[in-house]
């Protein structure tokens, strides 16, 4: 029950940044629907990572991403232009075996490579690993999540589905509940990676803004971040944050100059414009 958003863009200098965005609500029998949680984590000190759905699968899967870094470090393997991609897919594969394993020793007792052994062994009927094995099948990440990564100083944004289908993004990102708002809001301001970054800033704060006020489970507390890419102001990503005083002076900007307006009169149709048809 949420709104994450990460929108690419240049600074004043036509250096690459990211505004990422998120709301504050976390439900659940605890929660209650309260603006409460931060959705904003981190894989190393160069990859953030939004989340939607279940938190604690969201937190699996980056800790899956963080133990294939192990993985490539072990191999003496680092992050490039070439492997970045095939290193996002991999996070989605690792959680899904967790997720099969779980299910199929809740159900049986055995590891998911045990049950696979014994049915091939002919020790469990037929119907029964049939009805497993769809059992699994279905089963989903229960999260979807985007992923800010940076390779050198160059930024990627992909958006992890429920599926584990991965795609990359050029320009934005959205995940959550209110992304149907968020989304048209982006998409009617023409929002582009080229674009400055006091118009993203604008343009994430103001997709937050209409989503919380037409989405019952987007909240009205928001964080938006600036993401800078390492090597600029230190060895890893840094981060800034819109102040208090940045979103009011975005909320101003909303509703003195660019925000959409209420219809409190409209003008009469002139005859011409209404016919009986034919």
């Amino acid at each position: 029950m949420t709104l994450c958003i990460a929108a690419a863009c240049l600074d004043h200098k036509k250096r690459d940044r990211v505004v990422i965005g998120t709301d504050w609500m976390a439900t659940g029998e605890i929660a209650a629907g309260a603006d409460i949680q931060d959705k904003l984590y981190w894989v190393n000190d160069d990859i953030a990572v939004l989340v939607s759905g279940v938190v604690t699968r969201a937190v699996e899967l980056r800790d899956a991403y963080r133990f294939e870094l192990e993985s490539m470090k072990a191999k003496k393997e680092k992050l490039t232009h070439r492997n970045i991609r095939r290193f996002i897919k991999a996070g989605p594969r690792l959680l899904k075996k967790d997720i099969a394993d779980e299910a199929v020793t809740f159900a049986t007792g055995l590891s998911y490579t045990e049950f696979r052994k014994a049915v091939k062994d002919g020790q469990i009927p037929p119907a029964v690993a049939t009805g497993m094995f769809r059992a699994v099948e279905q089963k989903d990440l229960e999260c979807e999540v985007i992923i800010v990564a940076f390779v050198e100083k160059d930024p990627y944004i992909f958006q992890v589905e429920r599926s584990g289908h991965v795609e990359e993004r050029d320009n934005f990102a959205l995940i959550g509940e209110g992304t149907y708002v968020a989304e048209a809001m982006l998409y009617y301001r023409k929002h582009e990676s080229t674009d400055p970054l006091s118009i993203a800033l604008y343009h994430v704060w103001e997709a937050l803004y209409i989503s919380s006020r037409r989405v019952g489970t987007v909240s009205r507390t928001h964080s938006i971040d600036i993401l800078i890419p390492p090597k600029e102001n230190g060895a890893h990503v840094d981060v800034h944050e819109l102040t208090e005083a940045g979103f009011e002076f975005m909320k101003k900007q909303f509703s003195d100059k660019f925000g959409i307006r209420r219809i409190k009169r409209f003008p009469d149709l002139p005859d011409n414009c209404v016919e009986a048809s034919e």
